[in-house]
C-alpha cells in the first residue's frame, strides 16, 4: 500500500461526500485497483450531525475505507489519530469540505517511486493547491516559487525554511504528502486554532529531503468572504502553543531577519484576534469583556503593537489601527457598536 488518506472530519454531513467521491475517483487514473496504491482513514471528531453513520456506510461498503470515532479530541489530535492508524508509505491530509483533484495520487506515485534527483530521501513532498469558491476561485497555492521536481537536500532546505518564517504560504497541512515515518507526533493536546503551522514546523525539521512538485493536486473550498467572525475563547490560547513551538523552531536557526517576520506574524495574529471580537455575534458587553481581559494578556502586550506583515488581509490591517491608536479599547468598542447596528437593521429589513 503507497498512500494513506486521512480525512478528519467534525459535522461533514453537508460535504463529505463530494470529498469522498473525490478520493474514489482516483481508482479511474490508476494501472490497478485503488485499494493496491490506497486507503482512507475517516476520522470522525466527535460530530452531533449524521457524520459518525456516513462514515461507518463507507466504511462497509468499501474495504481500503476504514472510519475511526475518537470523540471531540480537536482537529490535531483527530488529524495525528489517523496518522498512527495509516499503513501507507506515505500520508495526505484532505480537510472532510476539499477535494483531491484529479490524478492527484497517480501523480504522486509517478513522483515518490522515482529513483534519481535524490527522491529516495526525500519525507516531505509539498504541492500546490487550487482555490474553489469565493472573490479567489481559480487561484493555485502556495504563491511561493520552488524548483519543480527537485529533492532539497541539506543547506538547500533552507529556502523552505526562509519561505516559512516570511509568510503561511507553507503552512497548510492540505499540501503536503509526508513519510509515514516521520508523521506521527504527540498530541495530547488540544489544538484546533494553528494546528497546521504547529505540524508543519516538525515536518520541515524531521524531513532529509523536502520535495516541491509544481502542480495544483487538491481543490481547496473557500468560503464566501464576509465581516462577520466568530468568536472563539480559546483561539489565542490555541496560537500560543503554536507559536511557542515556531519559536523553537526560530532558536535552533538563529536568524534575526526571521524573528522578525514571526513577530509580525504574531501581531497578525492579535488583530485576527480581535476582530473575531468586534466582528463577532455575542453582544456588546461580552465583547467589552473580551477586548478587557484581552488586553491584559502577556502576548498581546507584546506583540499587538508591532507592524503587521506586509501581505496582511485587509481588515486586519484597519483592525491593527485601531488596536494600536490612541485610546484603543474606546475606539474598537465603538467600532463593535456600528458593526452591531448595521447588522440589527440588516436582519431588521429581511
Amino acid at each position: 500500500m503507497l498512500f494513506s488518506i486521512v480525512i478528519p472530519v467534525h459535522n461533514g454531513e453537508k460535504y463529505i461526500d463530494e470529498c469522498l467521491s473525490s478520493v474514489l475517483s482516483q481508482e479511474d487514473t490508476f494501472y490497478g485497483p485503488a485499494k493496491d496504491l490506497l486507503e482512507v482513514i475517516i476520522v470522525e471528531n466527535g460530530s452531533s450531525d449524521n457524520t459518525p453513520q456516513i462514515a461507518d456506510e463507507y466504511a462497509k461498503k468499501y474495504p481500503f475505507i476504514k472510519a475511526l470515532h475518537r470523540g471531540k479530541i480537536g482537529l490535531f489530535a483527530a488529524r495525528q489519530e489517523g496518522f498512527l492508524e495509516a499503513a501507507g508509505d506515505w500520508v495526505l491530509s484532505l480537510d472532510a469540505d476539499d477535494k483531491l483533484e484529479k490524478n492527484a495520487i497517480k501523480e504522486l506515485a509517478i513522483r515518490v517511486n522515482q529513483t534519481i534527483s535524490g527522491w529516495s530521501e526525500a519525507d516531505l513532498v509539498i504541492f500546490r493547491a487550487r482555490r474553489n469558491g469565493g472573490n479567489g476561485k481559480g487561484g493555485v497555492i502556495p504563491a511561493c516559487d520552488f524548483e519543480d521536481n527537485k529533492v532539497y537536500l541539506g543547506p538547500e532546505k533552507e529556502a523552505f525554511y526562509r519561505q516559512f518564517c516570511m509568510d503561511d504560504s507553507l503552512n497548510s497541512m492540505w499540501t503536503k504528502c509526508i513519510k509515514r515515518s516521520i508523521a506521527a507526533m504527540d498530541h495530547d493536546i488540544f489544538l484546533n486554532n494553528g494546528e497546521d503551522l504547529y505540524q508543519t514546523t516538525r515536518y520541515l525539521e524531521r524531513a532529509r529531503g523536502i520535495a516541491f512538485v509544481d502542480r495544483a493536486l487538491y481543490l481547496y473550498s473557500v468560503g464566501n468572504p464576509s465581516m462577520t467572525s466568530t468568536y472563539n475563547k480559546s483561539f489565542l490560547d490555541n496560537q500560543k502553543v503554536v507559536w511557542a513551538a515556531m519559536d523553537e523552531f526560530l532558536d535552533k536557526r538563529g536568524n534575526d531577519t526571521f524573528k522578525d517576520w514571526v513577530s509580525a506574524r504574531k501581531s497578525l495574529t492579535c488583530a485576527i484576534f480581535v476582530a473575531g471580537i468586534i466582528y463577532s455575534g455575542i453582544g456588546l458587553g461580552k465583547k467589552k469583556e473580551a477586548l478587557t481581559a484581552l488586553m491584559q494578556d502577556e502576548f498581546y502586550k507584546e506583540y499587538a503593537n508591532r507592524d503587521l506583515p506586509d501581505w496582511a488581509p485587509e481588515q486586519s490591517v484597519f483592525v491593527h489601527a485601531l488596536m494600536t491608536g490612541k485610546s484603543p479599547r474606546a475606539r474598537l468598542l465603538r467600532n463593535a457598536l456600528k458593526f452591531d447596528i448595521k447588522t440589527f437593521i440588516k436582519r431588521a429589513l429581511r
